[in-house]
């Protein structure tokens, strides 16, 4: 009979949910970098997208008592030295991918955010090896670096013409050389 304990229902439920939240980044990246073109002002539409996502963890910590006892805890680790302050500095991060998104999605598109995604893999091998975060160290495996190294490919595949046509228009725009065209 399977394990129902919490931890093993995490577990089950965690690759479902982290395809499903790398799924909808596609329609956060798009809709995020409509109202910044718009409003004619990303840092605006970004500010938008963080409040409704802090209202809507506001909501969640407001309505758990579990959530609420989270919260206290943790004011209070930080007051007392126990939880580092820079472990705060996810929030920036969050901020600083919402705003790079709401810059770039309507006018580069959504694909090239897949660079992001390329990104968060060869980060990932890095967290992971260096321990940082909750889970510690991790070995750093043939097969994750096959795997990430697949991930970067894809990547490179899906915006080759964006970024071939780039180098291309920079290739013509340079005034010190005579570059042949192809």
């Amino acid at each position: 009979m399977p394990d129902s304990t919490p931890s093993s229902v995490a577990n089950a439920l965690g690759p479902v949910l982290a395809v499903l939240a790398g799924s909808v980044l596609a329609l956060q990246s798009r809709l995020n970098g409509a109202l910044g073109t718009r409003l004619g002002d990303p840092v605006a539409a970004a500010f938008a997208a963080v409040v409704v996502g802090v209202t809507a963890v506001t909501a969640v910590s407001v309505l758990s008592a579990t959530n609420r006892h989270g919260l206290r805890r943790l004011v209070r680790q930080l007051r007392e030295g126990r939880v580092s302050w820079w472990f705060l500095l996810a929030g920036l991060i969050g901020a600083l991918f919402v705003f790079a998104q709401t810059r770039t999605a309507d006018t580069l598109g959504v694909s090239v955010l897949l660079l992001a995604v390329m990104g968060q893999s060869l980060g990932g091998l890095a967290v992971d090896r260096w321990g940082i975060g909750p889970g510690g160290v991790r070995r750093v495996t043939g097969l994750r670096v096959l795997g990430t190294a697949m991930v970067v490919a894809a990547v490179l595949l899906a915006v080759s013409p964006r970024l071939a046509s780039a180098a291309g228009a920079s290739r013509r725009s340079c005034c010190c050389r005579s570059w042949p065209e192809r």
